[in-house]
């Protein structure tokens, strides 16, 4: 992953001694987490990539990490071998992550925490389905209820805003 760098006018390697993508930092900016490309496995770090520590290990294929607004959960999408994408969560400080729909019949996509850190909204993943059948989810961490928000069909990737009022999305229609 590159940064740009504005002093410089040029693009450089995010961290120079660690391949990393799918950069994300904690609300406090204190850690960042980042999948691998080498393995597709999960890691945590301080912002300038020191102190690494792996919170997946493979076979598990685990991307786009996401810290909980309290810092102390990731969400990612994963995949185990032969199963469907699912929605994991793992404590930032260590633990096995959890399926959080395991009886999902849709592949996951990319999911987002809601302000309030009890809820994550996500969009299928894409290329399971054409584009228009799919849709954006939210799903209670508390109960395990999942619901599609009405008139998403033919949206995927969405971003809950810092506040919660607002879902952001990618979108096939222009």
């Amino acid at each position: 992953m590159d940064r740009y760098d504005s002093r410089q006018g040029e693009f450089r390697a995010f961290w120079e001694q660690v391949a990393a993508t799918d950069i994300g930092f904690s609300n406090d900016g204190a850690r960042a987490a980042y999948r691998s490309p080498t393995d597709d496995t999960i890691w945590i770090s301080k912002p300038d990539g020191s102190e690494r520590r792996p919170i997946t290990q493979s076979p598990l294929r685990a991307y786009q990490p996401h810290w909980s607004p309290d810092g102390r959960r990731i969400a990612f999408m994963g995949q185990a071998p032969g199963q469907p994408w699912r929605i994991y969560t793992v404590d930032a400080f260590g633990g096995e992550p959890h399926i959080e729909k395991p009886d999902d019949t849709l592949d996951q996509g990319v999911p987002s925490w809601s302000n309030d850190g009890k809820s994550l909204v996500f969009g299928e993943r894409r290329g399971s389905r054409s584009d228009e059948n799919m849709s954006i989810r939210v799903l209670d961490l508390n109960s395990g209820t999942e619901k599609a928000l009405p008139e998403s069909e033919g949206k995927w990737t969405p971003r809950w805003s810092p506040d919660g009022r607002y879902i952001d999305r990618k979108s096939t229609r222009l």
